[in-house]
């Protein structure tokens, strides 16, 4: 049958990040959320941090170190599956990001934003690698570097 739904495991989960101001709901469930995807965006920062670093000691190692065509393409593989892990992190770090700006919204919570900024591919770069067509003289750090572990309770996120 067509437009019939498989199971409940295809039913779309309405969140309060995606609900807004439709429809009424109960503000602890976009509490609830919030730490939730506070802690995700964290959590895919820190894995496109360590997927960077893991992407660029592999890069220098294969120029280094690695000769033949089956060495080569053994490193090329690894290298495309380190840059997917990338890309999968920068998703999760956007869509928590989105999540927090329409909960930052209904709660009120806005100098979070200060911390966890929008994410653009000109940002996923390696620590020592410049942004594109900027001399080596006046490279800036990208502020993906520049965030600090999460430390805090709860209450600490509330005020973000």
């Amino acid at each position: 049958m067509a437009g019939t739904i498989d199971g409940p495991q295809n039913l779309p989960l309405w969140l309060p990040s995606q609900i807004g101001t439709q429809i009424p709901f109960n503000t602890c469930l976009a509490e609830l959320e919030w730490e939730l995807q506070y802690s995700q965006a964290h959590n895919a920062l820190n894995s496109l941090q360590k997927n960077l670093q893991m992407h660029a000691h592999l890069f220098k190692f294969k120029n280094k170190f690695v000769r033949g065509q089956s060495a080569n393409t053994k490193a090329r593989n690894a290298l495309a599956t380190i840059q997917a892990h990338v890309d999968a992190s920068g998703d999760k770090y956007q869509a928590a990001h989105a999540a927090l700006l329409s909960l930052g919204a209904l709660l009120g919570k806005l100098s979070w934003q200060t911390r966890f900024l929008p994410l653009t591919d000109a940002d996923k770069r390696e620590l020592t690698e410049a942004e594109p067509g900027v001399s080596e003289g006046k490279q800036k750090l990208s502020w993906i570097w520049k965030t600090t572990n999460v430390t805090g309770s709860a209450a600490d996120m509330e005020k973000k």
